[in-house]
């Protein structure tokens, strides 16, 4: 120990320098990296559970369905599907919850209608525990979701399951996550080595006047390495010293950047979940008139949109609204919350409004306040005003209302006149009050484009005709069958828009 103080003490003041300056850029960086590539393998991870949630929450319905209706053909030929085009399940598999395999992507190690032998499986199963646990070993991260009965459950208000039905079990590959922290590392290691001969060269000719920036440097890269990316780094030096400090501001605003990356992705996130919240909560939990039979849902898309629809009593009036606000985002779903809200204000002060008159109306604040928001933003929207005896004024330009008539068994499309609300300051000239009736067996259908633009995997919409072709065949049922029919057809297609649908039979 006396012998290496006594060599560092005989070294010159520029190889001291550089000995100091090369061991805080080491501190320095390897601090950062550590602390970047641990944020950047919880986020990862994170990422990789939060698509084993979605997996097994996307198939805890249809394997309920499946277990309840011996459908296991079907959950076959699903999970085939779903392992085929996803790299990272390493094994996907439905159970029933005596330890049965259904459906299962691994038939070598669990074959179908055999009893699992996974310890891990069986605890939880005893247990009656969802869990999710990754196995470094064997670089898989394990997940089991429990499937209940949730038509038979006990106790929505305590929590209390229902029957235990079955279980989902899927295993996720981790491998493509470890080599990217394992790349996060080597690409940390050539930054360190680089910043070090950076600073090495900018060291070299420097002296003892150097001792106070260098310094003020590693203080600041002190700061930094804690985990304060915000504390900038400047020089007013044009010669090595000012390059190395230049170069710790670069790498410091490279891992802002990187660091802003991975929060902006969770931002995104929790900006979808309250667009999805706004377009929800504003909605009939279940509508219903007297003298109708309805159905009607709104699924948003991942992309949130801004569909709505609504079923308003107000005064003794009733009214009907659906619309599609253009584009998708936040910004989409705040239009639709300020148009919802214009029209409950609209109908709570005149509940007996003409339809055109109360559309000019709430065009004037939803034309104000999309111009304060700087955004090209408008709605196609119809509103029905229900008077007795099956009659309905409607005004507005949305997608066309379609009528299956009892007594003929035909489809009578209508069309809607006006304009869309949002473009334009004054649109009361745009529109007209027009009117139709139902009689009774009588069935109205009201849908935004998210349906006849739904997509086919092989190309293709789903379109005008099929929609109709399948109102006018299954008009005889009641509103929730028909309804029921539709989305069925829909269900094998890509949806990028939000779907809305409305089904209203006259009884």
């Amino acid at each position: 120990m006396i012998s290496v103080k006594r060599l560092f003490a005989d070294l010159s003041i520029r190889y001291k320098f550089i000995s100091g300056i090369a061991l805080i850029l080491v501190v320095a960086m390897l601090s950062l990296s550590i602390v970047f590539i641990q944020q950047s393998e919880e986020a990862l991870l994170d990422e990789l559970e939060n698509k084993a949630k979605l997996i097994t929450r996307n198939f805890s319905v249809v394997s309920e369905k499946g277990i309840q209706e011996s459908a296991f053909s079907n959950l076959q030929a699903l999970i085939n599907e779903v392992t085929a085009t996803d790299e990272d399940i390493n094994i996907l598999l439905v159970g029933y919850a005596n330890t049965f395999v259904i459906a299962t992507s691994d038939q070598k190690n669990y074959q179908q209608f055999s009893r699992i032998q996974d310890d891990y499986i069986l605890q939880q199963l005893q247990k009656e525990e969802s869990s999710i646990l990754r196995d470094k070993s064997r670089h898989i991260l394990k997940i089991i979701q429990m499937i209940y009965d949730r038509d038979n459950q006990t106790d929505q208000v305590s929590g209390q399951h229902g029957e235990l039905l079955g279980f989902i079990y899927t295993e996720l590959h981790t491998t493509r996550l470890e080599q990217a922290v394992s790349h996060l590392w080597m690409s940390s290691i050539a930054l360190i080595l680089l910043i070090i001969t950076i600073g090495i060269v900018g060291a070299w000719g420097c002296g003892t006047t150097m001792a106070k920036p260098i310094g003020r440097l590693a203080e600041d890269v002190r700061v930094i390495a804690s985990g304060n990316l915000e504390k900038s780094v400047y020089s007013e030096r044009n010669d090595e010293l000012g390059q190395l400090v230049s170069d710790v501001e670069k790498m410091r605003l490279a891992i802002k950047a990187l660091t802003e990356d991975v929060r902006e992705q969770e931002r995104l996130k929790k900006e979808m979940e309250v667009a999805q919240k706004i377009q929800t909560v504003l909605l009939p939990k279940k509508p219903n008139m007297l003298g109708y039979d309805i159905a009607a849902t709104l699924r948003p898309s991942e992309e949130v949109g801004g569909d709505y629809y609504d079923v308003i009593s107000v005064g003794g009036y009733k009214w009907i609204v659906i619309g599609d606000v253009s584009g998708h985002g936040l910004t989409s779903g705040l239009v639709m919350m300020m148009v919802q809200t214009a029209i409950h204000t609209v109908l709570l002060r005149h509940p007996s409004i003409d339809p055109s008159d109360m559309l000019a109306a709430i065009n004037k604040t939803i034309y104000l306040n999309i111009q304060k928001m700087d955004e090209a933003k408008h709605m196609t929207i119809v509103v029905l005003a229900v008077s007795q005896n099956g009659h309905f004024t409607f005004s507005g330009l949305h997608e066309d209302i379609l009528i299956r008539r009892s007594r003929t068994e035909k489809l009578e499309r209508i069309k809607t006149n006006g304009m869309w609300i949002g473009m334009e300051p004054d649109i009361s000239e745009m529109l007209s009050t027009d009117s139709l009736d139902m009689e009774t067996g009588d069935t109205m259908v009201l849908y935004t484009d998210g349906i006849i633009e739904a997509m086919k995997p092989e190309g293709g919409f789903f379109g005008q005709e099929s929609l109709e072709e399948i109102v006018e065949r299954c008009g005889d049922k009641s509103a929730l069958e028909i309804h029921k029919e539709i989305m069925d057809a829909l269900a094998s297609f890509e949806k990028p828009d939000d779907v809305t649908l409305f089904v209203m039979k006259r009884l």
